[in-house]
């Protein structure tokens, strides 16, 4: 599992990513890490979101280290936007 922490001074802010990573939790797709869990404490107003551990590289340290083939770059695109596509269905 993977713990993020979100933190604003932004009145509201906390609330509404609050809302958002809830609706995205139920979101299921192979190209998209799972949320676990996702909590607001008012209190600290911070956002907790726990995420299913995902091995390998993170996107930004694969394409820091690699020239990609087009035919790689494309396979990556379609899947980021494949993502989003249904994030935001």
């Amino acid at each position: 599992m993977q713990l993020v922490v979100y933190s604003s001074t932004k009145p509201g802010q906390i609330a509404s990513y609050f809302k958002k990573i809830a609706k995205f939790a139920e979101v299921k797709h192979p190209c998209l890490t799972p949320i676990l869990e996702c909590t607001h404490d008012p209190e600290s107003n911070l956002l907790f979101v726990v995420l299913e551990w995902s091995r390998g590289y993170s996107l930004k340290e694969y394409l820091g280290s690699n020239v990609l083939h087009w035919r790689t770059a494309y396979n990556i695109i379609r899947d980021v936007l494949s993502g989003l596509s249904e994030l935001h269905k």
